[in-house]
């Protein structure tokens, strides 16, 4: 048998046996095509029930007692384009009824939509801390459109999470790999002032077919310890009744995005959007 003949031997019995490329190279090559893309639309889900509510012991300043304990997380549903303008429309809403819709320009600032108009990040950033401090019934609107003005296009936030995997395998219909502990702390999300947040883990898995990017879903994992959640009540002395420490409570988070690579009507710019962003384009001067 010649030379050339067992080496076309030994390269159809690796195609038959399924041989594929580098896991790795797929999904740069899919990552190629989506950036290359004029325009897209995308949907973002959470996959998992948000939020805490747990019976256990807890420490307080008088001994152990038993109780619960429900700490509330709300992850925005998103619903992104791209236009092939370049620039972006994000709506994001909420179980509560709350929603708000950012809009971005290919350069420069964008502007999110809130009960009391368009405004910038610059502008939201003041009101938003006012209304957390106030405990106000406009908190949850003022933090969804942060969210929505903070929220990145796959394209934008796939070459920060790709470049962390080390290693990406197959398993079954996905490829998938693990996240470092600082980017799986970064995707499981800040941590307020009565979390104590540890041990974050994460993956980063794909869903191809054609050698396009159809879906992807980050998966965190973390222990959580919930302090000081309770104030004093009535006439007990400071202190008295509250739960300042819950035991260690693993929660999960699970983000999917499904990617449309044929959206079927592209949005167009709110009046209201495109008036503010004119403003900042005019106040900015000639040629920004």
């Amino acid at each position: 048998m010649s030379l050339r003949v067992h080496f076309a031997l030994c390269l159809l019995a690796a195609t038959a046996a399924g041989v594929r490329a580098d896991p790795a190279d797929e999904i740069k090559a899919a990552y190629e095509r989506l950036r290359a893309q004029r325009s897209y639309s995308w949907e973002t889900m959470e996959g998992k029930p948000g939020g805490i509510n747990t019976p256990g012991v807890f420490k307080t300043p008088y001994g152990l007692a038993r109780g619960s304990v429900t700490v509330e997380r709300i992850v925005p549903h998103v619903l992104g384009t791209k236009r092939s303008d370049g620039s972006t429309v994000i709506v994001a809403d909420t179980p509560r009824d709350h929603g708000a819709t950012a809009v971005l320009p290919a350069a420069g600032a964008g502007v999110v939509s809130t009960p009391d108009g368009w405004v910038t990040r610059e502008e939201l950033q003041p009101r938003l801390k006012a209304a957390v401090k106030a405990g106000g019934a406009g908190r949850d609107a003022l933090q969804i459109a942060g969210a929505a003005l903070a929220t990145k296009r796959p394209d934008a936030e796939l070459p920060a999470l790709i470049k962390d995997v080390g290693e990406f395998k197959v398993d079954g219909d996905e490829i998938s790999g693990p996240l470092s502990p600082y980017m799986a702390g970064v995707m499981f999300g800040p941590a307020p002032d009565h979390l104590l947040v540890k041990d974050v883990t994460g993956t980063l898995s794909f869903q191809l077919k054609d050698g396009m990017i159809r879906a992807y879903t980050v998966r965190t994992e973390a222990v959580v310890t919930i302090r000081n959640v309770l104030p004093p009540v009535g006439r007990q002395l400071p202190g008295e009744g509250r739960i300042d420490e819950s035991a260690p409570i693993a929660e999960g988070h699970e983000t999917t995005t499904i990617i449309d690579y044929a959206p079927p009507a592209v949005p167009r710019i709110p009046e209201g959007a495109a008036h503010k962003l004119a403003e900042l384009k005019a106040a900015a001067g000639p040629g920004r």
